[in-house]
């Protein structure tokens, strides 16, 4: 993305994107670790281990293993929508690896809670597949889920009520419904996967020949004034072996005129690439 997209309905939900913005600028970027007092709560629950543990954690992290593996790692920030006392963000992390030079890219999705102008909890999913070749396998944890909130404005409260609806219509094994959803010129962010509504069908046969069984169990849901968000992990068992198939990821649409318009996402191929041995991004755009 070249154009950062900014979703926020409300004063309060602006103030949320501005404090994220600054986490990574200021905090990330500039490496100060002061910024995590500044906007953490003491209580800070930090639902991945990569960052640490708490507001502590974090700090720490800027002078811990990756960015020591990776100095000259810097975030730009794509995405922000918030709804309520969440944000989610999606983060991309360029840098070069000390040992070898090798250049990485890095994609995230990050969910922040506010409590009191601070972030007070954080989930995410995370592109492991693109670190662990440099010795960052994914850490074992899981990561709790929250219910969908109705919360907000009501243009919010209605667009919660589409995503639950899309959910609930549009499956991989049956996507008869997606046309009423999803726009036929569909515009998509994710070189992955053609443009238009035939390339949302062509992502569904991907994730069907990995376990014909392939469905999405929600985790966080997010609804701004013209975008929906979701964290969820798709799941299902290989055919043959009836292996888990394990797909964390996160999608955003924009919406136009109660149609998805336009999407982005993060994958975490990292559970495909150890059953299967590789993943779909390495075949499409050649990645690691």
């Amino acid at each position: 993305m070249t154009n950062q997209v900014v979703d926020a309905s409300t004063a309060a939900e602006r103030a949320n994107v501005d404090r994220v913005r600054h986490l990574y600028a200021a905090g990330v970027n500039a490496r100060d670790a002061a910024v995590a007092t500044a906007l953490l709560t003491p209580d800070f629950v930090q639902h991945d281990p990569l960052y640490g543990v708490g507001r502590d954690g974090f700090a720490r992290f800027l002078s811990g293993p990756l960015l020591a593996a990776f100095p000259d790692l810097a975030c730009s920030v794509d995405l922000l929508l918030a709804q309520d006392d969440r944000v989610l963000a999606y983060v991309t992390w360029r840098g070069h690896h000390a040992g070898t030079g090798e250049e990485v890219e890095l994609a995230t999705a990050d969910l922040y809670r506010f409590a009191g102008g601070r972030m007070a909890e954080h989930w995410d999913v995370v592109e492991w597949h693109e670190i662990e070749p440099f010795g960052f396998p994914r850490p074992e944890h899981d990561q709790p889920v929250a219910p969908p909130a109705f919360a907000g404005t009501e243009t919010q409260r209605a667009n919660m009520g589409l995503l639950l609806r899309y959910i609930d219509e549009v499956k991989v094994q049956d996507y008869s419904r997606a046309h009423l959803y999803i726009c036929r010129d569909f515009r998509q962010n994710d070189p992955m996967i053609p443009p238009g509504l035939d390339g949302f069908k062509a992502c569904c046969e991907i994730f069907l020949a990995m376990a014909p069984d392939i469905h999405v169990v929600p985790r966080h849901l997010i609804a701004g004034r013209e975008h929906i968000g979701a964290l969820w992990d798709w799941v299902g068992n290989q055919e043959v072996t009836g292996a888990p198939v394990t797909v964390p990821t996160s999608d955003v649409y924009r919406l136009e005129d109660g149609l998805l318009v336009e999407h982005w996402d993060r994958v975490n191929y990292s559970y495909v690439k150890k059953l299967f041995g590789y993943h779909p991004k390495q075949l499409v755009t050649g990645g690691r």
